[in-house]
């Protein structure tokens, strides 16, 4: 489809994406690649689960159930693991799928994927508990994301500093996700970067969709409210 991810993915080499796909924990290969394995040691008695490459979630009967679950996700936030590859030559398809890349240049990837809200297998009757709980799991899931890989990022040191990080809105479109969930979850992992020291290895660039727009727009507004929008406004 026409989303940011399956774009990103078929601008470089396909041997990435093949690789993904052939080695991915799913139905059929439940001990394939897992990014919340750990989460999943502490939640899955509550009902958390991984469903091929998306998080479902259980839903809950109570507030008091709600923060419990939570709080057993919230522990082991620090064990997810995003799928991160260097060196990936960007000899994909052209922007308009007609075409191979002529590219000699390589890239690094992150595959990471938000929680859907309301959508696929999780569903929960809005202010309701689960659906508290369906919020607050989605955004720390964004956050972990973000900040790990961009960590990972400017701690390399065969990368020159400072890095170009693009990162894309994880979950907006068909996962629902809001916008400004999205924005604060960037800006959370950036604070944590810098008070750990790391944010100057980093040069971090946020990328919206060059036809959408008011996504590229929402995201400038949301991030300067934040104090996250540098003063060029890229």
């Amino acid at each position: 489809d026409n989303t940011g991810g399956p774009r990103g993915q078929l601008a470089v080499h396909p041997a990435a994406g093949q690789f993904v796909l052939d080695n991915a924990a799913r139905s059929r290969h439940p001990g394939g690649i897992n990014a919340v394995d750990g989460i999943l040691q502490a939640a899955s008695e509550f009902g958390f689960a991984l469903e091929n490459g998306y998080l479902r979630m259980p839903e809950a009967s109570s507030d008091a159930q709600a923060d419990q679950m939570l709080a057993a996700v919230r522990s082991r936030l620090h064990t997810l693991r995003p799928l991160m590859m260097s060196g990936v030559p960007a000899s994909g398809m052209l922007p308009s799928l007609r075409g191979l890349s002529r590219a000699s240049h390589s890239v690094g990837l992150v595959y990471a994927s938000a929680v859907p809200l309301n959508a696929y297998m999780n569903h929960a009757a809005r202010g309701s508990p689960s659906d508290r709980l369906h919020r607050k799991v989605a955004a720390g899931v964004l956050t972990a994301q973000y900040y790990g890989a961009m960590a990972r990022i400017a701690a390399d040191p065969e990368l020159a500093k400072p890095a170009v990080v693009y990162l894309m809105p994880l979950g907006g479109g068909v996962f629902n996700n809001p916008a400004g969930s999205i924005a604060k979850s960037i800006a959370l992992a950036v604070e944590r970067l810098s008070a750990e020291g790391r944010l100057e290895a980093l040069d971090i660039r946020v990328l919206a969709w060059e036809r959408n727009l008011r996504e590229g727009e929402e995201m400038r507004r949301l991030l300067q409210g934040l104090g996250k929008l540098r003063a060029s406004g890229r």
